[in-house]
């Protein structure tokens, strides 16, 4: 994403995210942990977000709305004001719905309750086929549906790159005490 110092390079699409960030910035979309404290609305995040993204009107409504979020019964509301499950679903509509071939998540289904979380591994299902996702998570379930692949990082350092199934088959090897617990909670 660009707000870390890193050692080596990447490519996206061909391109160095970092020499031609206008041209990457259409390829990909990102959720944070935690939304920013925006002085916005909903209203002016979704008119922003569809003038800058060239979405017809509609696309975001029906994205939140399949996350169980009425959008238009909040429009009015300062985004800062939503509880947290409201702005993990407004953050999550305004990165699906644009169609971007590259969604950086972390930690996206934190404030989700059970059956928004299921809804938003529905609509990832259906993008398997045309993006790429990154997702940061600790959540073993999010991680069995949602990836191909898992990096484990410890205080910035590898400690296991490989398919999702070699995971979960090492997970007792490569998983603190800590992390196991957490997982089994």
């Amino acid at each position: 994403m660009g707000m870390l110092r890193t050692e080596g390079s990447i490519r996206l699409d061909g391109q160095d995210p970092y020499r031609d960030r206008n041209c990457i910035a259409g390829l990909l979309a990102y959720v944070p942990q935690a939304m920013p404290q925006f002085n916005f609305t909903v209203g002016e995040m979704v008119a922003a977000m569809r003038l800058i993204r060239g979405l017809a009107p509609g696309e975001i409504e029906v994205c939140a709305k399949r996350l169980r979020l009425d959008i238009f019964a909040i429009l009015g509301k300062p985004v800062k004001e939503l509880s947290g499950g409201m702005k993990q679903k407004l953050m999550l509509a305004l990165a699906l719905a644009p169609r971007t071939r590259l969604l950086v998540l972390d930690e996206p289904t934190a404030s989700l309750d059970g059956e928004s979380r299921e809804r938003f591994y529905e609509l990832l299902s259906e993008r398997r086929n045309d993006a790429t996702l990154i997702l940061s998570s600790h959540r073993l379930e999010e991680i069995r549906q949602l990836v191909t692949q898992v990096v484990v990082l410890e205080n910035g350092e590898i400690r296991h790159r490989g398919a999702v199934d070699e995971f979960f088959s090492r997970a007792g090897a490569i998983l603190t005490t800590e992390e196991r617990d957490h997982a089994a909670a």
